[in-house]
């Protein structure tokens, strides 16, 4: 039994498989104007989309994988210190700067 699973499988691979390049194949041709060639890969499609329909039927449906953990978030260990820009260094109040930096940048510019 387990085997003929496996063998059932493993046809069903190959008919995907198959399937994925006539895909490509019948695409091709109708970008080419290839209708013929692009009539008989849709029948072969088809054939196949068929026979893949009969597998899937067969094989027993397999569970889902169970739910993996929810990853845990990692804090930072201190607060990340805010860079002070080109914006702060006109303000002239050491109390209106964002941080210290800022305010002893103007101090510097002005002093």
């Amino acid at each position: 039994m387990t085997a003929e699973l496996e063998a059932k499988r493993a046809r069903l691979a190959v008919v995907e498989h198959e399937l994925a390049g006539l895909g490509a194949r019948h695409d091709l041709a109708m970008s080419a104007f290839k209708w013929e060639e692009a009539q008989k890969a849709q029948e072969r499609i088809t054939v196949l989309e068929r026979e893949r329909a009969e597998l899937a039927a067969a094989l027993p449906t397999q569970a889902p994988p169970p739910a993996a953990p929810m990853p845990v978030a990692i804090r930072p260990r201190r607060p990340i210190r805010r860079r002070c820009g080109i914006q702060h260094l006109s303000r002239r109040v050491a109390s209106a700067a964002p941080c210290a930096n800022a305010s002893r940048s103007a101090q510097a510019m002005s002093g």
